[in-house]
């Protein structure tokens, strides 16, 4: 099983709390194919794997949990 890096309420903290430069991007990926991508005008996110990996196929546990998105 692949672990996140930071998940849960750390991984809420470091989006919230990270400021990309004008006409930069910050990027996190959320596991299988999803990705969160912040600019400094808003918040994109791209199929975010919110599922438990008991219930779902794949190797990776997912960063968040769908009540904490």
């Amino acid at each position: 099983m692949i672990e996140p890096f930071r998940q849960g309420p750390e991984l809420i903290k470091e989006i919230l709390e990270t400021h990309p430069f004008d006409g930069s991007l910050a990027i996190w990926w959320l596991g299988q194919s999803g990705f969160l991508i912040k600019t400094d005008g808003g918040i994109l996110v791209i199929d975010p794997y919110l599922s438990d990996p008991s219930t779902s196929p794949g190797n990776t546990k997912a960063p968040l949990a769908p009540t904490s998105a």
